[in-house]
Parts: structure tokens; sequence; C-alpha cells
């Protein structure tokens, strides 16, 4: 649906000059291309609760067809003081169990590359780390040269002869990340961006891949690097399989595996969860998920090129509590634009926006959410626990993208879905005024805070607010704006 609002001269104009993103009075706005998102997963494991990533019926493409191989990624161990299995590939059912495995040793306080060709000719190097500390590991098996060897950090090589024999098939071959085979052994720490390759990288490769300290994800690589890689896991996934993004051997989270910081932030692709949403306004209020169960995902697939993607049954949301201030005060105006697609279709209230005080269950301000009737609610409650609660008479019935808009004047709100106002209860129609609020939460797909529920379900593809009351003149142009944006 496209909204008949300009002519079609001023609207090619406004595709080449119009940007709401540059307006006067804007406290916020977030937009959610690849560009303007964050994400820093990786798979936070507890050896307690014995969590782990597997294959359980693992492919010889990563195993012992490939005679020459290299494994590489990021490790973090929260503590040591035990040997910490980090990943190995072997046999579920024979002794001795691995063919190759990576671990920290606690006889040797360092990580130590095992190469067991089942059985015959074992060979072994060392690599001294410590206790929370992030480092790059790169472990590869040349059996073209009879040579292992491990490197730290892009660093030289510790290197062992190794003199191979044939490889014997596995009877039931597992591919295990964070957990021993056969054994009791548990990484605790977390593990981030591991490739395996069916070669030797070469050193400028492993130096590429360290990247000064801030390493690479699938999206990154580029080159020779992925000539022969066989399978990469950006190990970003906060629910469901770590994605394989070369092949198929996508890995399962046993015993719910949470997510940690890991390597420093990228650009996110599909399934990444979102630790930083950037604020393309002058004040630079980016909007922050610190908790890793709760973190929305980058989904490229949604509203015309990608959104934040929120699960209300993962309690997904997002604070920019630095927002809050500005609208802070005695019924302080401001316009408020949304793009999203609704995901549910049940009877529990979704918020796309709020505003709040994050200790009182007073000081509520609620913008553009659905209520339990699938209708547009405004809720506001001021410091003295006196509410407005405007109501549209219209429903949302069905999960397309939209472009809402909440418009206060300090007195009235006026709630407008594509183009179109709705009709709001209240006497007068859509009275909004109750006094005072504190604000010092601004929270996007939740209520002020987390406890409380209503997570949004859902896409969310762009939010604009503005700390004064456009004219229909100036709604107008950001909405037939936010609409060719939205592909509408």
């Amino acid at each position: 649906m496209r909204l008949s609002l300009l002519s079609r001269d001023h609207r090619r104009r406004l595709d080449a000059e119009f940007s709401p993103w540059l307006l006067p009075n804007l406290i916020a706005g977030y937009d959610s291309k690849p560009t303007y998102l964050t994400t820093h997963g990786a798979q936070q494991l507890a050896s307690a609760s014995s969590q782990y990533l597997s294959i359980a019926a693992a492919p010889n493409d990563i195993g012992a067809n490939h005679y020459d191989y290299t494994v590489a990624g990021w490790v973090y161990l929260d503590t040591v003081g035990a040997n910490r299995s980090l990943f190995e590939w072997g046999d579920a059912t024979t002794t001795p169990n691995y063919w190759y495995r990576l671990f920290y040793s606690h006889a040797d306080l360092a990580l130590k590359w095992d190469v067991n060709n089942y059985g015959n000719d074992q060979a072994a190097v060392t690599a001294a780390v410590s206790a929370a500390t992030r480092v790059f590991v790169v472990a590869y098996c040349d059996e073209t040269n009879d040579e292992i060897g491990i490197s730290i950090n892009g660093g030289a090589f510790t290197t062992t002869a190794f003199d191979p024999d044939a490889h014997n098939a596995p009877v039931a071959p597992v591919f295990y990340m964070g957990r021993e085979i056969g054994g009791t052994s548990y990484h605790n720490g977390w593990l981030d961006s591991f490739g395996f390759w069916s070669r030797v990288l070469t050193s400028d490769e492993v130096t590429s891949l360290y990247n000064s300290g801030r390493g690479k994800q699938y999206a990154d690589l580029s080159g020779s690097i992925i000539t022969s890689l066989v399978s990469w896991w950006d190990l970003h996934e906060n629910n469901g399989v770590c994605l394989d993004a070369v092949g198929s051997n996508d890995l399962t989270r046993n015993a719910s595996p949470t997510t940690a910081g890991g390597i420093l932030g990228h650009r996110p692709v599909t399934g990444c969860p979102i630790t930083t949403w950037v604020d393309r306004g002058p004040l630079g209020l980016d909007a922050t998920q610190t908790a890793s169960a709760n973190r929305p995902i980058f989904n490229s697939a949604a509203i015309n090129g990608g959104s934040v993607e929120f699960d209300d049954t993962y309690s997904h949301n997002m604070f920019a509590d630095d927002v809050a201030p500005y609208l802070s005060g005695d019924d302080i105006p401001y316009t408020l634009y949304v793009v999203f697609k609704l995901g549910y279709t049940g009877t529990t209230t979704k918020t796309l926006v709020s505003l709040g005080h994050n200790s009182s269950f007073n000081q509520l301000d609620s913008m553009g959410r659905l209520d339990n009737s699938n209708k547009y609610n405004a809720r506001r409650v001021d410091d003295s626990a006196s509410a407005q609660n405007p109501i549209s008479s219209e429903t949302e019935g069905t999960s397309a993208a939209r472009v809402m808009c909440s418009r206060f004047d300090g007195s009235i709100i006026q709630i407008y879905r594509d183009g179109t106002a709705l009709t709001l209860t209240g006497t007068p129609a859509g009275n909004y005024n109750v006094g005072t609020c504190t604000f010092t939460r601004f929270g996007i797909g939740t209520l002020r805070r987390p406890t409380l529920g209503n997570y949004w379900d859902g896409d969310i593809k762009a939010i604009l607010l503005f700390s004064e009351v456009h004219s229909d003149t100036t709604r107008q142009k950001i909405e037939e704006y936010l609409m060719r944006y939205a592909g509408l």
C-alpha cells in the first residue's frame, strides 16, 4: 500500500534529498541497516551444567578424511584448575576416542593440541594461556610434511613431528565443542568464530584471521581464506542450532548454553543477536542489550532488507535510558514513528516502545503498543498514579509491515497507521494529559523494565522519536519516506 500524499515529482526529490534523520528536534533514530547494528555474540558454556555443542553423527568432512587440516577460533576460559575440553572429533564407542582434540591441560597450564591416529603415532603441542583472557588459537595437522602445530594470537607456531598412518573409519563419529568424548571434561567459558579448513593455513592467513585482536566472522572472510574452508560457525545464536555458514555441519546446543560478549563487535548477519542499536540522531543515544539471554536478532529477510526481530518467548528487549530525560516532565510533546511487523496473533499485550521509571509502577508512558484485543493502545500514568489509556476502535488483524505514528501535543494523543488516523477512546477523544511524568528508562520491545513482560513479538525496522509535535505536512513526508523504506 502506498499513500497518495505527494506528487510523483515531489516523491522523486524526497528520495534524493529528504531524510527524517536530519530533521530538527530528533531525540533518537534507530535504523535496522546492518551498518547501525552491532553483535558481540559467543557461545557461553558452563561446565557445571554440562553445556556443549555437538554434531551427533559427525561427517568425515571435518574429520579423518582430511589428512591436512586446520582448526581456528576464539577461546575464553572463565576458570581453569581442571582440564577443559574445547573441541574434538572422534569415535563415541572406541578407545582411544579422539582423532584430534584441543583442550586446556591443567597439568601443562596450557592449551594442548593432541592428534591421535587411532592409537598410533600420538603427538601433542602446547601453548600457555591463563584464565579470564581471550585468545585466538590456530591448530593444524600437516600429514604431507609429518607435522602438527599450534599458535596463539597470530604468533609463531609451536610444532612437533608426526608420523601418520592410514586413518581408520570411525564406528560412531561425533564432533564436540566444549565436551570431552568419552569423558567428563567440559569447557567453562566461551567459544567464538571457529572455522575448519581441509588444508594448512599460511602465516599471512592466520594474521588476517587474528585481525589485530578484533577477529572476524564469516561475512568478513574473503580471498584465499575461503579456499578449502569446510565449515565456519559464527556461534552468535542465542536459541536454536549454531549454523554452519559454509556447509551443513550445524551444531546442536546441548543443555541450553547462553551467549557471551565474544570478540569485538561486528555487523550482524541473519540470526546474530544484537547488543547495540546505534542512534542515527545527533545525540548518540544508542540502545543496548547486555543481558545475554534477552537479545533480539537481525533478520535480513524481514521488511525489505532487514529488521530487528523480537521474540516474546525469549523476552527480547533493548534499552536506551539516556533518551528518557528528554521527555521527562509535565506533558512534554513528542512525535513517535515506528516501522514494524506483528508476528503474533494471541491475546497478550505487545509493546513496541515505552518510557517509564525503572523502580515504580507509576510514571509509565507506553507508546504504540497493541493491547490484549490487538487494538492500538497508548497508556500514560503520571507521578501521582493518575492514568489515561486511549485505545483505538480498530484492531490489527494482519502481520504485514506497518508504519505507525503517535503524536502527542501535551494534551491529546493521535495514533496513525499507514498514514490514517485511528479513532481513540477518551473524553475528549485521545485525552492523554495526566500531569508530570518522571522518566528514567526507555525500552524497545518491552515495558519500562524486563520483569513486567508484554514483550514485542515481531519485527521493528525503524524508530524515530522527536521532542515536538509534527505538522500534518511533516508527518506525511516522514510516513511517505518510511513506507518507501519498508517497501510498502
